[in-house]
């Protein structure tokens, strides 16, 4: 009989151990660990010079965003990210061990000052002048006389004098002449009238050659010339491609491109190279 108690007793005690470690490793299983973490952004495109913020959460959704790491091909970057350029980014983040999905943010090119903006790049510009060409017949009416000063207004990254420009805008005004047969100096006033795109040089690359008239243009122009040249000018062209300019800056001054009608305040600058010469402007006219 007391050998039948004892195994009893051993048989409940054994039970009670494996049920304590039963319940034991049940415990352990409830432990919560954090596995995946997924990356998100409040912005998925922005224009340069904003930010985009992101944020880090792990399956237990608890946000992680202050302890996580962040990285752009390999380069640490801050949890409120400015990029300088415009392009696209792709993010991913790291807590720990743990490495997150990826993003992509596109950041888009915008138009910058003293440049040119054509299919979302800038082409800066450093100096700019006003030539003069002469009167021209602009009004087909029959009548042989002279009714508009012709100029061109232009743009660019060298000083004209030299081939070291690459970036170049060329436009055409014309202005109307007074009385005494002396043209108005380009304005931002009635008398001064957009004509045509005669020349766009990108990179020393030719995207407008021999002139472009356009029906949606905007072109504004500065009245005072003795100081500084101040316009700015956006246009479509090339099956609708838009091209913007915003220029303030150095004015290199007047060109006088003729010997005659000369007309008042125009004062010539030597050895100008303009890189188009007027049988070409003319040429333009009679489109």
């Amino acid at each position: 009989m007391k050998k039948l108690l004892l195994l009893c007793s051993l048989l409940v005690g054994t039970s009670a151990l494996i049920s304590c470690s039963s319940d034991d490793d049940s415990s352990e299983d409830k432990i919560p660990v954090a596995n995946p973490i997924t990356l998100s952004v409040d912005v998925t495109s922005i224009d340069k010079g904003g930010s985009v913020t992101f944020t880090v959460m792990n399956d237990l959704e608890e946000n992680v965003t202050t302890s996580s790491t962040y990285f752009i091909d390999g380069q640490e970057i801050s949890q409120v990210f400015t990029p300088s350029e415009a392009g696209s980014y792709t993010i991913h983040a790291t807590n720990d061990n743990l490495i997150s999905n990826t993003v992509t943010v596109e950041v888009n090119a915008v138009q910058e000052e003293n440049s040119i903006f054509f299919k979302e790049e800038n082409y800066k510009l450093e100096n700019s002048l006003l030539a003069y060409y002469g009167n021209v017949d602009a009004v087909d009416d029959g009548v042989e006389e002279n009714t508009h000063g012709y100029w061109v207004v232009a743009a660019g990254n060298g000083d004209f004098n030299t081939t070291d420009s690459t970036d170049y805008i060329y436009s055409i005004l014309l202005t109307d002449i007074t009385s005494e047969g002396e043209a108005y100096l380009p304005s931002s006033a009635d008398n001064t009238y957009y004509y045509a795109l005669a020349l766009l040089t990108l990179d020393g690359v030719n995207i407008v050659e021999n002139g472009t008239t356009e029906e949606d243009i905007t072109f504004a122009i500065n009245a005072d010339f003795s100081e500084t040249a101040d316009f700015t000018y956006s246009a479509s062209i090339i099956n609708g491609t838009p091209i913007a300019i915003d220029y303030t800056g150095t004015y290199l001054g007047y060109a006088d491109l003729t010997t005659s009608d000369r007309p008042s305040g125009v004062t010539s600058l030597s050895d100008m190279n303009l890189k188009i010469d007027s049988s070409v402007l003319k040429g333009l006219l009679r489109k």
